[in-house]
């Protein structure tokens, strides 16, 4: 199963002669991951603290990617059309991706994220739902 992110894939710049694919950042490849692993596991919810320290996810080809959480929530926030800033009050976005499933059949995903930075320890919520044709 491979996650087509175009918001991820666009090329910077200085990037844009070289190549067609732009890199990703740390936190872009763990986020696009941790959603395939969401989607292969067929896991509607997840909920990720601060507290969990530096997070893993594994990519399809079996890598393993190390991302923080300040630099994921910010990159869901981004993706969700939010400002990457610590709200004084839980938030809600949400971001639709496609993805090929299991039989290499291209599914809309929704991802709809429950954003809490309040301390004395934040988190977010990551709920996924396969969108109807």
């Amino acid at each position: 199963m491979r996650c087509m992110f175009g918001i991820f894939n666009k090329p910077r710049k200085q990037e844009a002669g070289f190549s067609g694919l732009g890199k990703s950042t740390n936190a872009e490849a763990f986020m696009s991951s941790l959603l395939a692993q969401l989607v292969r596991s067929q896991t509607a919810l997840i909920r990720i603290r601060k507290s969990d320290g530096l997070l893993k996810a594994q990519t399809v080809l079996g890598e393993s990617i190390e991302s923080g959480y300040t630099q994921v929530a910010n990159c869901l926030k981004v993706c969700s059309m939010l400002n990457p800033v610590q709200y004084n009050n839980p938030v809600r976005g949400s971001f639709e991706f496609q993805c090929l499933d299991a039989e290499e059949k291209v599914i809309a995903v929704m991802v709809d994220i429950h954003f809490d930075d309040r301390e004395p320890d934040p988190y977010f919520e990551v709920k996924i739902s396969k969108k109807e044709a």
